[in-house]
């Protein structure tokens, strides 16, 4: 989560990701997020991409939250928004890695795609880019709030989700990875190359516990990748 200030002083929350598909973890999820927003409402979800293990809360916060805007990227949208029959297939997209494909042909099975609702999401594009540039999926309104412009960016990272995106909290030099880096396990998708590219502090993996990750260390396994 992060805390952002509008221009009035106020602060409002921005969660990325809406956590794994168990129930438990969700009711955790929610008991946070409300424990957050009784002082800074939570005003965003950014969905760093689609995948089961991102999303698996959604539907409860859509529900919890009704004033909650979502926020992806415009190529993510075609697997997440709108009913689950509409909905294109990850199975279409190649892998990009064996371990994931496995993975996803076991959710994909067991567990339905949730359904992010096309009034309240708004949609990035391009490669790169401030997310207050989000613009509305299927109406001409746009969201109630978004983070001041020079705040929040975002940058495509495609190799393991179509419309995957790294996110850079400017004032605080925090890098959300999503999936492209998973430090603990010594794994760096092609699109890491990409991250060394920004000026971040520390970057924080998706699926990593800890305090983070510096920029040398992250050099460091990017190198090894290439060895």
């Amino acid at each position: 989560m992060f805390d952002i200030a509008d221009e009035f002083g106020a602060t409002n929350t921005v969660l990325v990701d809406a956590g794994v598909p168990d129930s438990k973890g969700t009711a955790n999820l929610l008991r946070q997020v409300k424990a957050v927003a009784e002082t800074a409402p939570l005003r965003l979800l950014i969905v760093t991409h689609g995948h089961l293990d991102h999303v698996g809360g959604l539907a409860e916060l859509q529900s919890a939250f009704p004033e909650m805007g979502i926020i992806m990227h415009s190529n993510e949208a075609p697997y997440l928004v709108g009913p689950r029959k509409q909905q294109a297939k990850y199975s279409s997209v190649p892998s990009d890695n064996a371990a994931y494909t496995i993975v996803r042909s076991f959710l994909q099975k067991l567990l339905p795609q949730p359904e992010a609702d096309p009034a309240r999401t708004f949609l990035l594009s391009g490669d790169s880019g401030d997310v207050a540039d989000a613009r509305a999926n299927v109406t001409a309104a746009q969201p109630a709030w978004l983070p001041p412009r020079g705040v929040l960016s975002f940058l495509r990272v495609p190799g393991h989700s179509p419309g995957q995106v790294a996110l850079l909290h400017k004032p605080s030099g925090t890098l959300v990875s999503a999936d492209v880096v998973m430090y603990g396990r010594g794994l760096a998708h092609l699109d890491a190359d990409k991250l060394l590219e920004l000026p971040f502090e520390r970057l924080f993996p998706s699926h990593d516990d800890g305090t983070g990750v510096v920029p040398g260390a992250l050099r460091k396994l990017v190198a090894s990748f290439k060895q």
